[in-house]
């Protein structure tokens, strides 16, 4: 080879180490990511595949449709093995809305056990059965509760797994301002990727809202559902109280739930079975004295309050 030619070379190789942004660069790493991302899935394929055929069972079934009960083993099989791997739910997820083309978004913010705010991703879509379906997409750490901040991350997830935002033609999230403001919210910024990504409210949350406002009005229903949350509160921090009660009565008491009304009526149920039980463990707990001073103060005055 010329001299020219080696240096050439030399030349381009010294440049592409150097730039992290070249295009060889960058091509070269998306390469080795698709080819890791195949493996792992081809490695779940392989492992159905040894699995039915050492056991001589059939494959097929009487179609080849995700989510059909006549799919046959093998479509079977990793659908099964989805419910419990994240990877090849979000392969399916991700397969099976590109197959539809069109689709809906539905996302709610929340904190998870560890106090880390996530970002969950739902997809509604129609399938080639003309069924309607709502997959788990996944979960995003979110960077905050403005529009832009929960648009981010949501934007590069939808960029790795190719889906194609332009074809989003609904969103749907909870009435919160962050969510359903005209403007400096998501779905005005997500908007800004498909005109045609209509906002629909969430109705569940909508009533839970009527809910709560219309029991907080009166001074009377706030006390309530106070002292409610305060007997379940009291009693759940101590193993010894929470079994003291269990022996009493058949009846459990309840958390007080803020996002679903519905369960309120739970929490009063319990509370009207139990009553005549709960004041008398609170009698055992106040006159009991081994318990700690304050916890029988603390029992004086819920059993006053109740």
């Amino acid at each position: 080879m010329p001299r020219r030619g080696l240096s050439s070379i030399r030349i381009w190789f010294s440049m592409t180490q150097k730039n992290a942004n070249s295009i060889d660069k960058v091509l070269h790493e998306e390469m080795e990511s698709k080819l890791v991302y195949f493996t792992n899935f081809l490695h779940r394929v392989i492992a159905t595949i040894n699995f039915l055929a050492e056991r001589g069972l059939p494959f097929r079934g009487k179609n080849n449709e995700l989510g059909s009960v006549h799919n046959g083993n093998y479509m079977g099989c990793l659908e099964f093995i989805a419910k419990f791997d994240p990877f090849l739910s979000e392969h399916i997820s991700k397969y099976e809305i590109i197959e539809a083309k069109y689709f809906s978004i539905i996302e709610d913010s929340t904190l998870d056990i560890s106090k880390q705010d996530q970002l969950t991703v739902v997809i509604r879509y129609i399938k080639p059965n003309r069924n309607s379906e709502e997959s788990f997409l996944t979960f995003l750490s979110s960077a905050g509760h403005k529009g832009q901040q929960m648009e981010e991350p949501l934007i590069d997830k939808f960029k790795k797994l190719d889906i194609d935002i332009k074809y989003c033609r609904g969103q749907s999230y909870k009435n919160a301002s962050n969510m359903s403001e005209k403007y400096n919210d998501l779905q005005a910024h997500n908007e800004k990727y498909s005109k045609n990504a209509n906002f629909v409210p969430c109705a569940a949350h909508l009533l839970n809202l009527i809910g709560l406002n219309a029991a907080e009005i009166t001074k009377e229903g706030t006390r309530f559902f106070y002292d409610c949350q305060m007997v379940y509160t009291f009693f759940s921090l101590s193993t010894y109280r929470w079994n003291l009660y269990k022996q009493s009565t058949k009846s459990v008491l309840k958390n007080l739930c803020t996002t679903r009304w519905s369960l309120r009526y739970e929490v009063c149920k319990a509370l009207s079975v139990g009553y005549k039980n709960i004041l008398q463990v609170l009698q055992v707990l106040l006159e009991d004295k081994m318990q700690q001073p304050s916890k029988r103060y603390e029992a004086t005055l819920i059993k006053k309050y109740i």
